[in-house]
Order: C-alpha cells, then structure tokens, then sequence
C-alpha cells in the first residue's frame, strides 16, 4: 500500500463503536462526580475544583481512551505486505501418448505420473487443481476442483484411447490449461506438465511464453529414462518404425527445460531412481518459499508495531496523570 493508505484490523471496528459510548459514560461520571462536589463542598465547589478543570479532565480522559483503542486497532501507514494464506490452483497436464507406456520406470511411465497425481491430490488442502489428458490434442477430464478424490480417479481412469489423437502435441495442452485457469481464484497459478518430453511441436515455446504473460508458470516432470525403452504395441510385442526396427522412446528434459525456463518454471527427470513425491514436494516447496518471503517482509515492518505499543502505553501514562490531577480529597 502506499504511505497515505491507513489499514486499521477488521476485528476492532466493533470495538471502535464504543467511543460515542465510552463519551457517554465519561459525561455521566462527570455529572455525579459534581454531584459528589455539592454534598461536600456545598456552594464554594467552583473555588476548590473549578468546572473548567473538570471539563478539561473529562475531555483529556475520552481521548486518552479512545487513542487507547485506535492503537489496538492497528492503524499501519507505510509500506507494508500484509499475512494472507497463499492458495494455489493448478493444472495437471497428463501425457497419455502410447510412449508413456514404456516400462523404464516401474510400472510403467503412465502409471508411474497416475501415482504422483494421485498422491498431490490427497496432498491439496484447501488448494485446487484440474486435471488435461493429452496426445495429439487435449481433453478436460476434471475442471478446477478441491475434490481430491475425483482427480485421483479420473487420473487412474486416463490412457491412450482418453483422446482420439495420438502424438505429443505440448502447445495444445498449454492452451488448455490456459482456458482452464481463465476462472482461477488465486492470484498464483501454476500448470504441472507430466509428460516424457517426446515430439514437443513447433509452436510450444510461443504457447509457453503466452502463459508466462498472464503470470501463470509451468513446472515439467520428464517421465522415462534417457537410455530410453521399447513402447508395447498392446499386442504382446512392440511399437515398430517403417523399416521393422523396434522403436525407442527417450525421455527428452532439455527440451522442458527450455519449456519451463520461459515461464520462470523448472523441470526434472523422473527416472527410476527417483523417489515418489516429486508434484507434492514441488507444491509444498512452492507454497513454502512464499510463505518465508510474507513473513520476511511481514518482519521489516515491526517497527510500525512498537510505535502503537508505545501509543498504547502513552495513553495509559496519560490516564494515570489525569486521575492524579483529577483527585478530590475532603
């Protein structure tokens, strides 16, 4: 905010409502205070303690109170950042292209990406994701959503015959994944590529950077081995090329590097070496960097609340001097 803006905490407004009343009261115990003044003074009570005095003792004690009250409120002016719990929508873009049914990591790439969305769904809080099967072209299987249990059981159901063309087609899923975000709630959005990297497509850097334009960041998963492996035809036997040679699939990370960098996102392999977790561990790390960098700027503007502690503690000073000089002794 900027330095003239002046935040006050929803939760005292109620509390500010009683400085109208707490002038009430205040008038009230000056009126029997001056009665108290006749029973014992009679009428030379102006000469002894004069309603001039009285007046200025019942206005100094109504604002003394009533700053008492706006220092708890927490008037902040300055720069500040305030404490809000970060939330997350994402999308979890699925490669089901037959590649992904290479067995280099167990069970098999498809199954290996279904466990780790399965295990960030039962990890989403009060976050939301949605879920894209994708080849040759895209499919919303499950829209932005909380229901953890929903996306886990769509993500099991997805496979080759989830979409009517095959192929890998990245740009076609970022778009995707765009629409999907159009109705997001949070300000922080994030697609979650899980795919082996295969056959990017000529257009998915520029499908990248459009997400990158409207603050959204794409975090890829690279699912197989660089060795590589055989694809199962289905049949028993193996995807083959035109000249009868088994084909092999290659887990390709350099290519989501690239596809990732551009939108200030990250990529990693997922191989067989690589232990399970890796989307819960991405979407705790992320939600926690944020966290550290509120608190961090929280911490810089600590300042602005010894100032209302030393206000608070001004009034107390102040109330204390204005009972002493009030006091009427027979």
């Amino acid at each position: 905010m900027s330095a003239l803006d002046v935040v006050v905490r929803p939760e005292w407004l109620p509390w500010l409502a009683l400085v109208p009343v707490l002038g009430v009261v205040v008038f009230l115990l000056r009126r029997r205070e001056a009665a108290r003044r006749v029973d014992v003074f009679g009428v030379r009570r102006h000469e002894i303690a004069p309603r001039a005095r009285a007046r200025r003792v019942a206005l100094v004690t109504t604002l003394a109170l009533t700053a008492a009250l706006l220092a708890g409120a927490g008037p902040r002016a300055g720069s500040e950042t305030a404490m809000t719990t970060v939330g997350l929508d994402l999308v979890v873009a699925l490669d089901v292209s037959r590649s992904m049914r290479a067995q280099d990591v167990t069970p098999d790439r498809l199954g290996r990406a279904q466990d780790e969305i399965a295990a960030l769904a039962d990890n989403l809080g009060s976050h939301r994701a949605a879920l894209i099967a994708f080849a040759g072209e895209a499919r919303l299987l499950v829209p932005l959503t909380s229901d953890g249990a929903a996306l886990t059981r769509r993500a099991r159901e997805a496979d080759p015959t989830s979409v009517a063309v095959g192929g890998t087609r990245l740009a076609a899923v970022l778009r995707a994944a765009a629409r999907a975000l159009a109705t997001r709630e949070h300000a922080e959005a994030a697609v979650l590529l899980v795919t082996d990297g295969e056959d990017l497509g000529d257009d998915a850097l520029a499908a990248a950077r459009e997400l990158a334009e409207g603050g959204i960041r794409v975090h890829a998963f690279a699912v197989g081995s660089a060795a590589g492996a055989r694809i199962p035809d289905g049949a028993g036997g193996f995807v083959k090329d035109a000249s009868g040679g088994e084909v092999l699939s290659r887990a390709s990370l350099p290519a989501l590097e690239a596809l990732a960098r551009a939108t200030g996102g990250t990529a990693q392999a997922v191989d067989g070496t690589t232990p399970p977790g890796v989307l819960v561990d991405l979407r705790h790390d992320e939600l926690d960097a944020r966290a550290r960098r509120v608190q961090r700027a929280d911490a810089e503007d600590a300042p602005g609340e010894a100032w209302r502690l030393l206000l608070v503690l001004a009034c107390l000073a102040g109330l204390w001097l204005v009972a002493g000089a009030g006091r009427i002794r027979r």
